[in-house]
């Protein structure tokens, strides 16, 4: 038992350090912050999202082939 006795400050102070980052952290993405809870939501692409796509394409090759000549 005497022998253990060193050992139980930096076990102490290790437990305090790692207790205080998981706080931290916790906090730093708001955990407990509102009741309410959230939700993952997937959005993907529309059919406007691919037009806009073709259209900023189009823009850009008609800017490079003007720089071009």
């Amino acid at each position: 038992m005497k022998r253990s006795i060193p050992l139980l400050a930096p076990i102490f102070l290790t437990t305090i350090r790692t207790t205080n980052q998981l706080a931290m952290a916790l906090e730093a993405r708001g955990f407990g912050l509102s009741k309410e809870r959230t939700s993952y939501q997937e959005i993907g692409f529309t059919g406007k999202d691919y037009g806009v796509f073709v259209v900023l394409i189009v823009v850009a090759l008609a800017i490079g082939v003007c720089l071009l000549t």
